[in-house]
């Protein structure tokens, strides 16, 4: 006999246990439905979603975005900003990067070259990562899509950090970059010095929101599963059918 059958009515043995009325011997009978796992019709007739369209979505979304990032990140590595140079004069090496050079008395350009370089290949050792993994045939489990968009955070991070990098680097003159902590100090403004300090904090508060949205989200199902699992003990003690003696 199918447990859930529904009868012409529409209703299902605990759709008509709930409209009847009941008296204080019925808790053993809601309780042998439950345990049998009978549904109401409405929960069975409820069109269900199918998690695979969405993990299938996800995983299409994120081999295009670490494709892109890949390709991206490779071509800034072997193309840095500001180019290459052309000869070697002047103490520098043909085909090496203007934007590591090193001159006397211009030494934090090298900590500008490091962070980019670092950045950079942060962004494209996280997005190949992610393209080894989907294409590994990895099983489509919700830990592991959340494994991977953790990953893509990584990459997209450092892909901000890297563009936030180069454009300092560009828009910046030489004169000028030994006197960028002087001019935040002073209050001074620039647009270059702006729009990274603009960039930088609308990024950091957007992965803040994020971050706490998961968290907030994560406590919820907790919260609720622990009271699901209160509730389900209570009402076993509360509805365990008495004992009657004969009389």
């Amino acid at each position: 006999m199918e447990k859930n059958a529904i009868n012409t009515n529409g209703l299902t043995a605990m759709d008509m246990y709930f409209q009847t009325k009941r008296d204080a011997h019925d808790g053993g009978i809601w309780l042998a439905l439950r345990r049998a796992k009978v549904l109401k019709a409405k929960k069975l007739l409820k069109p269900k979603k199918s998690s695979r369209d969405w993990l299938d979505k996800q995983r299409t979304a994120l081999m295009v975005v670490s494709s892109l990032i890949a390709t991206m990140a490779f071509k800034a590595g072997i193309n840095p900003p500001g180019g290459v140079w052309q000869d070697n004069e002047n103490g520098h090496k043909e085909g090496t990067s203007i934007m590591a050079r090193v001159e006397q008395g211009q030494q934090h350009n090298q900590g500008i070259y490091d962070a980019f370089l670092i950045s950079n290949t942060i962004g494209l050792v996280s997005s190949l990562t992610v393209i080894v993994l989907l294409i590994s045939g990895l099983p489509c489990m919700r830990l592991v899509m959340g494994l991977l968009m953790l990953t893509m955070w990584i990459a997209v991070t450092a892909t901000t950090v890297t563009y936030i990098v180069s454009i300092y680097f560009l828009g910046t003159s030489k004169e000028s970059l030994h006197s960028f902590k002087e001019d935040l100090l002073s209050n001074k403004h620039h647009l270059v010095q702006d729009t990274i300090i603009i960039a930088s904090l609308a990024w950091i508060f957007l992965l803040g929101l994020l971050i706490l949205g998961h968290v907030i989200r994560l406590l919820y199902k907790l919260i609720k599963k622990i009271l699901r699992l209160v509730i389900r003990g209570v009402n076993r003690c509360t509805l365990r059918p008495r004992y009657h003696p004969p009389v």
